[in-house]
């Protein structure tokens, strides 16, 4: 089962409309639910949105949600490009995951699967 942003941050955020919701589907499948790169890069944008420390936000994501090493590491340096560049989700600054991408292939040209 894929997890988008909506649904995990439901489950980190402390309040959200969709938290009853998000634990019930997270109790059902929590050993199958899986997320990718680009939704913990969205959720990295997002964090000061909702006045989340991003690194914080990760570690409780990856104690819920198995997460390969390689994409958790590549998202901890997005996180680290995103916080260093005082990015913002879109349409504040019009950003999102794809662009964080592309620029950490520039800055760090680590890929998954190299």
């Amino acid at each position: 089962m894929f997890a988008d942003s909506d649904f995990i941050l439901a489950l980190v955020k402390e309040k959200d409309c969709l938290k009853n919701k998000a634990n019930k589907v997270f109790e059902e499948y929590k050993e199958k639910i899986k997320t990718s790169a680009s939704v913990m890069i969205e959720i990295a944008l997002l964090c000061k949105k909702f006045n989340r420390e991003v690194f914080r936000t990760f570690s409780d994501i990856s104690g819920m949600i198995k997460i390969e090493e390689e994409v958790y590491n590549l998202c901890l340096r997005a996180a680290t490009y995103i916080d260093e560049n005082n990015l913002r989700a879109y349409p504040q600054r019009l950003i999102g995951p794809r662009v964080i991408e592309e620029k950490l292939n520039e800055v760090y040209p680590i890929r998954i699967g190299s």
